[in-house]
């Protein structure tokens, strides 16, 4: 569908300051995702925690184990709470989870009418918070908890990171796992990138989650959008270099051109170039014509480690680009 999409609200709130202090709880469902990965599980820890600070029940992912899609750490952690408790509903606890609920799990909080949902790192791809269906901004969701996201984020995202790093090498440096394949769950890139021959400065090694782009996604930052799709957003460039300037983005965390060719899925990569062909057809400019321009690294100038293609058009450019 070719349709402009409004821009949508993220969570309720996000950790002013000092996540460690604020939020204790947040350091064993990190130690429950850690020995999920020991046991070669998708490393991701839940714990559910009463209003007076107890807890009640902790769990990480036992999909392998189980050979159950549906066993992810939040499910189990609610599941063994309401046990504890002789009851069905949780509405004086908070769940605190390494990484962004699916829409099965986001379901679940709903249904046990749970108080408070405290996550980590976001999941662009299986995320359902912030990201996907965002279950808790539909009308047929019957209970919306109190949600604060981004906390410790980057100590979940690097247990996944790791984690998928260990299986390519085991598997001999193959596709990485899509997140299907990894239960429904986000990859996060690996760190990588040797110092630049030239500049003598190390290129990104890690997807930084602050970036305006990566913000721009999470709806922090707002934008005039032309297009979305499942897989890529456009929008004007807010500083335009010709007539016509729009970006397209792709919705998951690849650092540049390099990262998305060697790392996103082959639906992902056509998903990405065909939203830009659909963006340039509702832009008027396939005739009589346009230039799609991807700076990679620090010699060619790119501005924001998030990959991007701009498409510029509106008037004749020349032959080539001049430095």
């Amino acid at each position: 569908m070719r349709a402009t999409i409004e821009c949508h609200p993220m969570s309720d709130k996000r950790p002013a300051g000092g996540p460690s202090l604020l939020f204790p709880h947040m350091s064993l469902a990190l130690a429950e995702a850690e020995a999920a990965a020991a046991r070669a599980e998708v490393p991701v820890g839940a714990v559910v925690v009463s209003a007076t600070g107890q807890v009640i029940a902790r769990a990480g992912n036992e999909v392998e184990a189980r050979q159950d899609p549906t066993a992810h750490a939040e499910l189990l952690a609610l599941q063994r709470a309401a046990r504890q408790r002789g009851t069905k509903w949780l509405s004086d606890a908070t769940l605190y989870v390494t990484l962004e609920p699916c829409a099965l799990c986001a379901a679940a909080i709903s249904q046990f009418r749970l108080l408070r949902l405290v996550y980590g790192a976001y999941d662009p791809k299986g995320g359902a918070v912030d990201h996907g269906p965002r279950w808790f901004s539909q009308p047929t969701c019957l209970h919306r908890p109190e949600v604060i996201s981004g906390v410790r984020e980057q100590e979940g995202a690097l247990l996944l990171r790791r984690f998928f790093h260990d299986r390519r090498a085991e598997s001999g440096g193959h596709a990485r796992l899509h997140s299907l394949e990894a239960g429904g769950q986000t990859e996060y890139p690996e760190e990588r990138g040797p110092p630049s021959p030239k500049t003598g400065q190390e290129t990104p090694t890690v997807y930084d989650t602050t970036n305006i782009f990566a913000r721009l996604l999470r709806g922090e930052i707002p934008c005039k959008r032309v297009h979305e799709t499942a897989h890529a957003l456009a929008f004007h460039d807010i500083a335009p270099q010709a007539p016509v300037h729009v970006l397209v983005i792709p919705k998951g965390a690849y650092v540049s051109s390099q990262d998305f060719a060697a790392s996103a899925s082959a639906e992902e990569i056509a998903g990405f170039w065909r939203t830009v062909a659909e963006t340039a057809a509702l832009l008027g400019v396939v005739e009589p014509g346009y230039r799609l321009v991807s700076n990679h690294g620090r010699d060619a100038l790119q501005s924001v480690p998030h990959y991007h293609v701009h498409i510029l058009a509106g008037a004749a450019m020349g032959a080539r680009l001049v430095p």
